[in-house]
């Protein structure tokens, strides 16, 4: 159920025993809510959440849901109290304190909650605009449904919008604000677009696609402040273009949400700090999600992922390891962004290769770049293809086998890739 504030004040000081502590709502904690529900079906769960919403899909934030196609109906998970079992949700809720000794957490609706076991799932805080006229009305960052929810609103009356940072995020915000019916400038520092995410064949399309849907984009281009009144009127750059908008909509990462578990005494270094059952430096303490800085056993070092596929497999390993299991992080990360009519999936480490393999045409927006580092399979991206060969792509990076004698074939799309794959 979803828990309200208490209205007596005699309560206020009152202590919720759990046996598992989740503080967040977003992928991981309703991953490993589900992990638990599943192992422990009396497990006594408590979830606790700033969001106003109960947990819910992202990916559509930026996509249908900004432009309502979707409802808040359609994004919320099911019910987790239809899974069995006590669960108490308390939402536009935080903890405001943590105590990994006495396993005990204070709430700011004063009440507090005792756990066994507690999980750290607090995700990130979108990087602010750091330029004079940050603080205008009118920009937007996307990161809760309510964000979404705004800058669809303000869509509905803008005319000019311009898109700060030409990361996935950026690009499928920039893809909705055009399809509304609004003029869409991108300014993107680096000298092209996904820089992190894809070689430049790649970027190249994804840019042409975009330009041909009438979004305009200016790289290696910086913002260095925002003009208006007390509402965004134009963006200035470094080089003294000012660029009309009266929607401003910014996408230039996140910093992860470590606060809480620094005043702890949890070792913190670009998130918090996990091995790879995902426990955080404290017994009973662990962490999932885009906060967690984990040692990534497929490229031999530590990482911290923000997507979607590495929240639901961090939170469901986290609540295992919760719940007596000890399993080890073994997991290929994988990403994917859908802007206009093209569906790109990625995984692997895209930017640790020297060489590129294309299976397909690019020129017909359907194909699949392969990445190799000394030979080595270590990951790829695909346009607009079918998943079929993407588990082969997935055991070949893990073999970590090698594929130079191969490179002719694989850019044959009718060599069968299943073939290289040691027996």
């Amino acid at each position: 159920m979803v828990a309200q504030p208490p209205d007596d004040i005699s309560q206020r000081a009152s202590i919720v025993d759990s046996d598992y502590l989740l503080i967040g709502g977003g992928v991981a904690s309703y991953n490993a809510a589900k992990r638990i529900r599943r192992i422990d079906a009396s497990a006594r769960i408590v979830m606790v959440s700033d969001d106003s919403l109960p947990p819910y899909h992202l990916p559509p934030l930026s996509k249908e849901f900004l432009r309502g196609e979707q409802s808040e109906g359609d994004i919320v998970y099911p019910d987790l109290v239809a899974m069995g079992g006590p669960i108490d949700i308390h939402l536009s809720t935080s903890v405001t304190d943590l105590d990994p000794a006495g396993h005990e957490a204070g709430l700011d609706n004063g009440l507090r909650i005792s756990f066994r076991k507690a999980l750290l799932a607090t995700g990130g805080t979108p990087i602010l605009l750091p330029v004079p006229g940050a603080e205008l009305e009118g920009i937007y960052y996307v990161r809760t449904a309510n964000d979404a929810r705004r800058i669809g609103a303000a869509a509905a009356t803008a005319r000019h919008a311009v898109v700060i940072g030409a990361g996935f995020i950026g690009l499928e915000v920039a893809a909705s604000l055009r399809k509304l019916g609004l003029s869409v400038t991108v300014v993107e520092a680096q000298a092209r677009i996904w820089p992190r995410f894809a070689d430049p064949a790649i970027a190249e399309v994804v840019r042409e696609r975009c330009a041909a849907e009438g979004v305009t984009f200016l790289t290696g281009e910086r913002v260095e402040s925002v003009n208006g009144d007390s509402h965004v009127r134009a963006v200035v750059t470094a080089s003294g273009l000012e660029i009309e908008c009266d929607l401003l909509c910014v996408g230039i990462g996140i910093i992860p949400n470590t606060n809480l578990a620094s005043a702890a005494g949890l070792e913190i270094a670009n998130g918090i700090v996990v091995d790879h059952t995902m426990q955080s430096s404290a017994p009973d303490i662990f962490a999932a999600g885009d906060v967690a800085n984990y040692p990534d056993p497929i490229c031999g070092r530590r990482l911290r992922a923000e997507h979607w596929g590495h929240a639901e497999y961090s939170g469901q390993l986290a609540a295992r390891n919760m719940c007596g299991d000890a399993a080890e992080y073994d997991f290929i990360n994988y990403a994917w962004s859908d802007v206009f009519d093209l569906h790109i999936e990625s995984a692997g480490h895209i930017e640790d290769h020297d060489t590129v393999i294309v299976r397909g045409n690019i020129s017909d927006t359907s194909f699949s770049s392969l990445y190799l580092n000394n030979g080595v399979l270590v990951g790829y991206c695909a346009v607009n293809q079918a998943p079929k060969e993407f588990a082969t792509y997935r055991r070949l990076i893990r073999s970590h086998q090698p594929l130079s004698d191969h490179v002719t074939s694989l850019r044959d799309t009718q060599f069968d890739v299943r073939s290289l794959v040691s027996a």
